[in-house]
């Protein structure tokens, strides 16, 4: 018998049961294969109860963990003592006795010494190459750490003088920092071609990267996009959604296939996130499905999702590939459309920004060209995801999925608005998101760069609603899309911190009243996070014959402060069954 401790650090009936659900149904894509999953897990729940009362036919445990807090994530909010697993799935919850009967000669046992097990943590929005790319391939150039414009000019200046001239540098910075302008970029780095990010949507340029990408004052803005312009019609060098115009060269394929596989582990599986619900070029398809057949990526679970903005639709329905085909390990997900921007510049409203009299923001196209897309992709049996943050952009979106719905009736289609309720001004398009049973994904991470200037603004949108989605009954999936932007809120701690404290990075409250509990931060991005990926059914809850992907947290989210949750470490990260990562230790993961 192996004993991990934190301190130190009858294979018979059931295991067919659950091989047979893993074969037999898993790969069955959409709702189809969730009805046949939700049979056959009833049947192995029936079958585990039947097994815990005969202790005699236990099987044996490949492991044990016992002697913490499990929270369970399962319907009746179970908290349970220990967890025993048997191959790659979950054979038993219970107390410390009960499982007792699963201890064999060959089990590995944690001592969790009271420490809090949680489900594994599923991200269901995200970037996995963006994020990669922003890790290793662009200089951080983010406030904080850095404090200012000028200690940003200097930290790319400094680059600059160790780059022979002509050669491209791009910053990565964060939301709503100060930046240097472009007169600043073109004075102390004449030389450089030189674009630095806000985030995925808004970066400043400098006047040589716009000459190497032959910008000037008749370059049309891009379809959603928009190029800031002073007198004459100049550019500033500021490109909102936009920035696809510059030339910026790209890390090679062989330097993503090393970067990838670390981006995963560092940022995901080390802060006990076991699922990426990822969208990413054709290059990191590639990327991921090489690594897998090489064998080179961390155990976490991705699903890939497509955006038509770097794939032909017609071209993926051809294939005849739906939603959901694939295995517990790589999948395919749905069909993502960016179809606005994002708010104050180009979220697709219905008045003017702040500050404007005539901006309502851009669409990538048309709601007709919208509702042409949604009733293919819909026809063709895949989960469709639209970027909306405008309420003008909601409306078009819930257009197309109703339109596309009357024509193919499908009533678990788990179409979803990404960004939804971010920034929130019209109650009835939350009736039209529940008539028609689309998910809304907003962001809690991103009350962090809330401003001051918007929170001042009269007549301003509510922000963030999350307790209002919550107790309308809608179940949000929690997610830190970063693509580089906020590495750090890759960690759920960080989402939990701002969900329940909504405060942002400047000491400001935003919209205190839509603060949320502790429990549904973690239902967010556990049961409801699997639900939006038609994954509620093998994963997001510690139950038998699911899969055994759970992290082990350094303190108990549910009982300490608020301001104490970003302090919560995982401390060891479960998947299919293995301790892949322990925090802080010399034993080593499997």
């Amino acid at each position: 018998m192996f004993v991990f401790n934190f301190d130190v650090p009858r294979r018979d009936l059931t295991e067919l049961v659950i091989m047979t659900v893993q074969t037999n149904g898993h790969d069955a894509p959409g709702p189809q294969g969730n009805r046949y999953r939700s049979n056959a897990m009833w049947l192995v729940g029936v079958l585990s109860i039947f097994l815990s009362a005969m202790p005699a036919i236990a099987q044996e445990a490949d492991l044990v963990l016992r002697g913490g807090k499990v929270v369970t994530v399962d319907d009746s909010g179970t908290v349970a003592e220990a967890v025993a697993v048997v191959g790659n799935r979950i054979a038993a919850v219970g107390s410390i006795e009960a499982i007792e009967a699963y201890i064999g000669s060959d089990t590995r046992i944690v001592e969790l010494n009271g420490r809090t097990l949680l489900p594994g943590f599923i991200d269901a929005h995200n970037h996995v190459e963006g994020s990669a790319v922003g890790q290793f391939f662009r200089l951080p150039v983010a406030v904080p750490p850095l404090e200012t414009a000028e200690e940003v000019l200097e930290k790319v200046r400094r680059r600059a003088s160790e780059l022979p001239p002509g050669t491209w540098i791009e910053g990565q910075g964060t939301y709503y920092q100060p930046m240097p302008t472009r007169e600043q970029l073109d004075m102390a780095i004449p030389d450089h071609p030189v674009v630095i990010r806000w985030s995925a949507h808004d970066v400043i340029a400098n006047s040589k990267a716009m000459e190497m990408s032959g910008i000037d004052r008749n370059t049309s803005d891009p379809a959603g996009g928009h190029i800031e312009r002073g007198s004459g019609g100049e550019p500033t060098g500021i490109f909102r959604d936009a920035r696809q115009l510059l030339d910026l060269p790209q890390p090679s394929y062989e330097d993503k296939l090393r970067a990838i596989p670390l981006t995963l582990r560092e940022l995901w599986l080390e802060n006990g996130v076991t699922s990426v619900y990822t969208m990413d070029t054709l290059e990191g398809v590639r990327a991921l499905q090489e690594l897998r057949r090489r064998d080179e990526l961390p155990p976490v679970r991705l699903s890939i999702s497509f955006m038509l903005a770097d794939f032909d639709l017609d071209a993926l329905i051809s294939t005849g590939l739906q939603t959901g085909f694939g295995d517990e390990w790589l999948k395919i997900g749905a069909i993502k459309v960016l179809f606005d921007g994002v708010w104050g510049t180009t979220a697709a409203t219905y008045e003017p920004h702040y500050g404007t009299t005539d901006n309502y923001g851009n669409l990538s196209r048309t709601g007709e060209q919208l509702r042409a897309e949604v009733l293919k992709a819909h026809a063709a049996g895949w989960q469709i995801w639209i970027h909306c943050n405008g309420p003008r952009a909601q409306n078009l979106a819930l257009d197309a999925f109703e339109a596309a719905l009357e024509k193919y009736p499908r009533p678990d289609h788990r179409h979803r608005i990404e960004h939804f309720a971010n920034f929130h001004v019209d109650d009835n398009i939350l009736d039209r998101m529940e008539q028609l049973g689309v998910i809304p994904v907003p962001q809690a991470s991103f009350i962090w760069r809330t401003t001051d200037e918007l929170l001042n603004q009269e007549g301003r949108p509510r922000l963030y609603i999350l307790r209002t989605l919550i107790e309308r009954g809608f179940r949000p999936p929690g997610n830190a899309d970063s693509v580089g932007t906020q590495p750090f809120s890759i960690n759920p701690m960080f989402s939990f911190t701002r969900a329940v404290l909504r405060t942002s990075k400047f000491g400001s409250e935003v919209d205190p009243d839509e603060a949320i509990s502790v429990m549904d931060a973690i239902r967010m991005h556990t049961i409801w996070a699997a639900r939006s990926g038609f994954e509620e059914d093998i994963k997001g809850s510690i139950e038998p014959g699911k899969l055994a992907d759970m992290v082990v947290l350094s303190k108990d989210p549910l009982s300490v402060s608020p301001d104490d949750l970003l302090s919560i470490q995982a401390m060891m990260t479960i998947v299919d069954g293995r301790i892949v990562f322990v925090r802080n230790s010399p034993e080593p993961a499997e």
